[in-house]
């Protein structure tokens, strides 16, 4: 009677601390979109819910709303549209749905790899790094959706590790072919895999073992590459359909070498990278400290221990390929934001909890809590090195919560010089209407719900890499010659800058067709005369 008391008693307590874990992941979820979607830098997720809200009334992805990323992004902002309307409960039931899905899958990660007594750290350092708001995670980005799949993608292929179940597999590579429609450098997870899967093939070859014979290592890449290209080819035949499969290419693929032409991407200066990021790494400093730590300890066990014994039992190779791969991804791409390192986050703070793992030993966290002093010493240091993290996040959430009347309110209290804008637009034109916006302001498109002459809606790509991008500039001048939109958004200093340079043809026909009815935050308003 005694034992069945214990065990009703164990198993009340295991209910109740996956309870209290649910809603600490809620409330992380909540505090998060709570903040980082009235940040600073709202422009590309206004730009992917302008071309979400055009693609979801009709337009075509590259042929009539225009950019370098793949369409995932704008496929997931269009589907965000038809279900939630114009607003910004679109980006916040979307980002929350990727958000929620990359926390659960971290946790699930780290109850696989480690020990099961640290359920709680896993939710609390999921919860703390993947919706840091320096990062911007959580964001209508595409290194939110990026992230998500890449962290379902480790959970699926471990699953395939442990089980050999080759729907795993299948389920593994299908998620990871996502990623890169989201954005091109969405492989690290791919990738980490694959030297993963490799490397287990080459260990079966060398110890003999029948399961992993020729013929069933060909099938495991066949299952796993036919997962990861699955979505891809739907995505290409549907494009192909729209007619639209070459200008995709073009997009996606070919135009983004102009980066690598200009040195703003490249794939071997990875050190001078590293150095245009430090400034947004120090805040993941503890973290790498903690990383570091668990490998440290890890390499000692491995030398004690031999690599089967602690490979039979952690994932943590595979996790160092993750993070490796994705720090060598996000340091070949252009731009180099803070934003961009949100991909390292994941397995960063998986191998961040390994020392946790250490601490656990074989009888778990709060057993050798109870039974060595030096263990709780450690694991406060361990608590003051993530209190840096969730500061530096929980200041800027704070910062965002200022901008609003309430910290859940789905406005700013002030609005932004693109929604004074948009609102003049409203005021000025008709539905129907088209305008457009010179330069780099994708949220006056997007909270005006004006469409757009030209499938360059926004030029900000000349001044990334030049004449490369000249002919943006001159297919958006010469569509607004062709269908000239009832409002022009222009600042006044470029067209004086037309007006004594190579575009003066433009500006003198732009000057005769339009008057101004107004200026906002500095651009200009130019209605259509007549």
């Amino acid at each position: 009677m005694d034992h069945e008391q214990a065990r009703s008693g164990q198993g009340y307590l295991r209910g109740v601390l996956a309870g209290a874990c649910g809603l600490l992941l809620l409330a992380a979820v909540v505090v998060n979109q709570s903040a980082v979607h009235w940040r600073e830098n709202t422009a590309d997720s206004c730009n992917y819910a302008f071309g979400g809200w055009r693609i979801a009334n009709g337009a075509t992805p590259y042929i009539d709303v225009w950019n370098n990323k793949p369409p995932g992004i704008y496929w997931v902002n269009a589907l965000a549209y038809l279900i939630c309307g114009p607003g910004t409960a679109r980006d916040v039931l979307f980002s929350s749905v990727a958000l929620l899905a990359a926390l659960l899958g971290f946790v699930a990660l780290a109850r696989r790899a480690y020990h099961p007594s640290l359920l709680l750290p896993a939710v609390i350092v999921g919860g703390l790094v993947l919706t840091h708001q320096r990062y911007e995670c959580g964001a209508n980005r595409t290194e939110t959706f990026v992230a998500a799949c890449e962290i379902l993608t480790i959970l699926a292929y471990l699953r395939w590790v442990t089980g050999r179940r080759f729907r795993w597999l299948a389920l593994a590579g299908l998620v990871a072919g996502a990623a890169p429609l989201f954005k091109q450098s969405g492989l690290g997870a791919a990738g980490a895999c694959g030297l993963h899967l490799l490397w287990l093939q080459l260990r079966a070859r060398r110890a003999a073992t029948p399961p992993d014979a020729p013929g069933g290592l060909w099938k495991q890449w066949a299952v796993a590459g036919g997962g990861f290209v699955m979505l891809p080819l739907l995505a290409a035949a549907l494009l192909a359909a729209q007619g639209a499969l070459g200008e995709a290419w073009f997009a996606v693929v070919t135009f983004n070498r102009a980066y690598f032409e200009v040195h703003d991407a490249t794939f071997f200066r990875v050190g001078g990278a590293l150095g245009v990021y430090r400034p947004t790494l120090e805040p993941l400093t503890p973290l790498l400290i903690l990383a570091g730590t668990g490998l440290v300890l890890g390499l000692h066990r491995w030398g004690r221990a031999g690599v089967s014994a602690v490979a039979g039992r952690h994932d943590v190779g595979l996790f160092v390929l993750w993070l490796l791969l994705s720090l060598y991804l996000v340091c070949i791409v252009p731009g180099r934001q803070a934003y961009h390192l949100a991909p390292l986050l994941p397995p960063l703070g998986l191998l961040a909890l390994y020392p946790l793992d250490f601490l656990a030993g074989q009888h778990g966290l709060f057993q050798r809590l109870t039974r060595r002093g030096w263990a709780t010493l450690a694991l406060v240091i361990y608590a003051y090195l993530l209190c840096g993290v969730a500061a530096d996040s929980g200041a800027i959430v704070l910062q965002r919560w200022q901008k609003k009347p309430h910290w859940y309110a789905l406005h700013l209290r002030d609005p932004t010089g693109d929604q004074r804008r948009a609102a003049e637009i409203i005021r000025l034109t008709a539905p129907t209407d088209t305008i457009y916006v010179w330069g780099w302001s994708p949220g006056t498109y997007r909270y005006a719900y004006r469409a757009c002459p030209s499938r360059f809606a926004t030029i900000e790509k000349v001044g990334h890499v030049g004449e490369r991008a000249r002919f943006i500039a001159d297919g958006a001048l010469a569509d607004i010659r062709r269908s000239p939109p009832k409002a022009v958004v222009i600042p006044p200093r470029d067209v004086e800058w037309m007006l004594s340079g190579p575009r003066r043809e433009f500006a003198l026909w732009l000057v005769e067709n339009y008057e101004r009815a107004t200026s906002v935050d500095g651009m200009d308003i130019l209605l259509r005369k007549n």
